[in-house]
């Protein structure tokens, strides 16, 4: 089964290295769109852990670009 998380890596956030286990904390875990856009945060979560056996690809993006992305997303037309 493929499941897609989104989140917020900040501060509070972390990432293993060799020689420990590769996982991934990530301190706010968001709600993603039919197309992986962000769409809300969830509430009443105190982050997520993921193992390293189950990550596939992880890709990054600043605020900004997440913003940008939702507007170009929403401006297309239907």
């Amino acid at each position: 089964m493929v499941r897609r998380v989104g989140g917020r890596f900040d501060q509070s956030s972390n990432a293993s290295a060799f020689p420990k286990e590769n996982q991934i904390y990530i301190e706010e875990v968001w709600e993603l769109g039919e197309n992986g856009v962000f769409k809300e945060k969830v509430n009443g979560t105190r982050g997520i852990i993921v193992q390293g056996k189950d990550i596939s690809l992880v890709e990054f993006f600043g605020n900004n670009e997440v913003q940008d992305e939702e507007q170009e997303i929403t401006q297309k037309p239907c």
